[in-house]
This record gives structure tokens, sequence and C-alpha cells, in this order.
């Protein structure tokens, strides 16, 4: 029963909360914008550059501010002082509290700004998403045997270098986003974590690979896992004109009506496989 509950609440955060680009952010309560009781808070929180500061609520303050914000070469921003001004900023320092409330992973004190890591620190979003990925991993390091918990460590390693090439800044954002949520949604799918259809079996006549057993599950993004005699692999869903069409690598699976169009390998070739009873 409790690991029960704790798979539906990582469901829950991992698949839903962040599955959609409109879905709000957790509320933080900060006083009225540029007023001095913001002032204040936002100077106990934004570690401001310099032994002598300037007076907050001065020119030379919000520059400090939006330096801290990693807002002051964007050109987008308003001119300091203004309302939109106040409420960015405003926007900022909430972002900046709630990462302190539900830390990430890792230590934020000890990572560079100007990186990977230091993005996340500063985007609540990213935070949530690295807590359920490292929930996600101890549950699966639960359920494995210590060869399998090695191979989980690799597997994470190599794929903090493919997050890191993300970048950083908030440009990065949804790149470094979308790397944690098929992450998940991977091993989601590896260790039988989440909702799935399946798995239906596709008879592929005359291929040496022998036939296809198909997962698919109710993961963000949603996933295939498939399996061929000795090898699998975990594929994404991608838009298509009809039917279901999943892309990993070097693979595809693309079903419509009880057949699926399979794609095994780099070089081979995709061949037609049927579900039995389909017409």
């Amino acid at each position: 029963m409790k690991r029960a509950i704790v798979l539906l609440a990582l469901l829950t955060s991992s698949c839903g909360f962040f599955g959609h680009e409109n879905s709000p952010s957790p509320a933080v309560d900060t006083p009225v914008p540029c007023t001095p009781e913001w002032f204040r808070l936002a100077g106990r929180n934004l570690p401001l550059e310099g032994t002598a500061q300037p007076a907050p609520g001065t020119p030379q303050w919000m520059r400090s501010v939006e330096s801290q914000l990693g807002t002051e070469e964007d050109s987008s921003w308003p001119e300091a002082g203004t309302n939109e001004w106040c409420t960015l900023a405003d926007n900022g320092l909430k972002a900046i509290l709630l990462a302190k409330s539900q830390p990430a992973s890792f230590s934020c004190d000890r990572v560079a700004r100007e990186s990977t890591e230091g993005t996340i620190c500063r985007t609540p979003e990213l935070v949530q998403l690295d807590r359920s990925l490292s929930e996600t991993l101890k549950i699966c390091k639960e359920e494995s045997s210590a060869n399998i918990q090695s191979v989980l460590e690799k597997n994470q390693r190599e794929w903090r270098i493919s997050r890191d090439n993300c970048g950083h800044g908030e440009d990065a954002v949804p790149c470094i986003a979308q790397s944690y949520r098929r992450r998940i949604a991977t091993l989601q799918a590896t260790f039988d974590l989440a909702l799935k259809r399946g798995p239906i079996l596709f008879t592929c006549p005359a291929n040496p690979d022998g036939d296809l057993k198909a997962s698919f599950y109710s993961t963000d993004p949603p996933t295939l896992l498939a399996v061929r005699e000795d090898s699998e692999s975990v594929l994404f869903l991608v838009p298509s004109a009809s039917g279901e069409r999943y892309e990993g690598k070097n693979t595809m699976v693309w079903e419509q009506r009880g057949k699926a169009l399979v794609h095994w390998g780099y070089d081979a070739e995709t061949i037609k496989c049927t579900e039995p009873g389909s017409k």
C-alpha cells in the first residue's frame, strides 16, 4: 500500500502537474511588489553583489536585482521601476523562494550560476522535475538487484551529460524540461511504474529478429516499451497524420488499426507486423 501511494504521488507530479505548458506554478506569497516590505524580502533572498550595496529601490539597486535574476541583458524587460518591471521582478523572486522551499536533489549552493544546474535551481518547474526524477530513481533502485542498480547509475551519468548539452539560461529551460520528462518516462516504462495498455504481441512474418511485444504507457510524454527477442527499446510518441507513431534511437513503431510498421536498427528495413485477430 505504501509503495502504491508513493507511485500515485509520483505519477501525479511528473505526469500531470508539469504535463502541460499552461499548468500554473505553486503559489508563493510575497508582499506587494516594489514596496518597502518587498524590498526587504528581496534583499534577504537575492545575494546582491558588492560590499557597498545601493539603497533599495534605487535604479542601481534594481540593476543589481536584474543581474541576480539573469535578465540584465534581456532587452524585452521593461524600464526599471515601472509596474511591469515590479511584476516581473516579483515573479523572479517567487521562483527563487519556491526553489528554496522545495530544493533540488543536489546542493544549489555549490553550482555555478552560468550552468545547467544553476538554471535548474532558479526554475521551479525544473526543480520539481529534478525531485520527481530523484524519487523515481529511488523506487527503481529499491526494486532492483545490485547489478541493475549499477546500470542505473551508469545510465544516469550518461543522461546528465545529455541534459547539460541543453546549456543554461532561460532559452535552455524547454530543452532541460524535455530531457527530465523523457528520463522519468523511460524509467517509468522500463520498471512498469505507470498505467499501460498491453503488452500486445505483433506478428512479424519472415523476420529473423522475431515478433514485437508492445506496451503503451500513460507517461509524460507517452511511451512505448518495445521488446524483440533479447532487446528492448523505449520510444516516445510523436505527431503523426494517423495512428500512433513512436520513435526512439534508431527505432520506430507506427501502430494503425492493429497493424504496425516497425523500424528496428540503424540500417534496418521497415517491416509490417500484425496484431493477431486484426483485419
